[in-house]
């Protein structure tokens, strides 16, 4: 609970005292200081030696705050004043500001200690150790277990057949071979004079399928069988069917399909 003090100048706490003389919103030597201690001491001694320890430090803290900010006050000040001796000044008026602070803070921090303490004595701890009356509860994981069972569990163990397999599920197959791709494109192509690739695969499931048809392409544009056109490299791919001039070339480019047998 903060001081209450009662001069003819101000009436309030002496912590807001100690904070507007700092401020400089009251000055400092409005304030009696010997009326304003004497008033305590009084109350001292009418309290029969119950001292309240957490006001009487809070009280000297704060006076001394006032007396040191008089005495500064009195001190004759140097002309002219530079910049220098201002920032000294705001400094030490920091230095009051921040160990005020400082007392409020150790102050809360004593309360809540103290409610921390009261708190924690109304719980009380179990000091006492368990009846020897209760029986062991705990399972005996061995006590149905014979050598005959363990006989049995390691009999069976034994005769059971692993079959050994191993797992080709990351291995690819192509499904359609390139060479096989082109047959299907020379019989397919001669019947539309231009079509576009995704038509020519959208029935098809398989990547690799995909990827044998587009390699055929290739294949075929090589010998001059197709012309493939294509405006950027994210728009739809056409081909144009032109056809073989003789069964040589034709030959040739099955031949060619076959070197991109396991692409993929």
């Amino acid at each position: 609970m903060a001081y209450k003090v009662d001069t003819e100048n101000y009436s309030g706490s002496l912590e807001e005292l100690v904070e507007k003389t700092v401020a400089g919103t009251l000055d400092i030597f409005d304030i009696c200081l010997h009326e304003l201690i004497s008033s305590y001491l009084d109350r001292l001694s009418l309290a029969d030696g119950a001292i309240d320890l957490e006001e009487a430090s809070e009280f000297l803290m704060l006076v001394s705050l006032l007396i040191e900010l008089k005495s500064s006050k009195l001190l004759p000040e140097p002309e002219p004043v530079d910049m220098e001796d201002e920032l000294e000044d705001l400094s030490e008026r920091d230095l009051l500001i921040s160990r005020l602070l400082r007392c409020r803070t150790y102050a809360a921090a004593g309360r809540q200690f103290a409610q921390m303490i009261s708190e924690a004595s109304l719980s009380l701890p179990h000091v006492g150790n368990i009846s020897e009356a209760i029986p062991d509860f705990k399972p005996n994981l061995l006590e149905a277990v014979t050598c005959d069972s363990l006989r049995k569990a390691m009999c069976s163990l034994l005769d059971k057949h692993v079959p050994q397999h191993v797992d080709m599920s990351h291995v690819g197959v192509d499904s359609v071979r390139v060479s096989d791709a082109i047959a299907i494109l020379m019989s397919t192509l001669p019947n539309a004079s231009r079509v576009s690739f995704s038509s020519l695969v959208y029935q098809m499931d398989d990547r690799l399928a995909i990827i044998a048809h587009f390699l055929a392409l290739l294949e075929l544009a090589k010998v001059g069988a197709v012309i493939l056109e294509q405006r950027s490299y994210s728009d739809e791919l056409y081909v144009t069917w032109i056809g073989i001039p003789d069964d040589t070339q034709l030959l040739d480019a099955v031949l060619l399909g076959s070197q991109w047998e396991g692409a993929g």
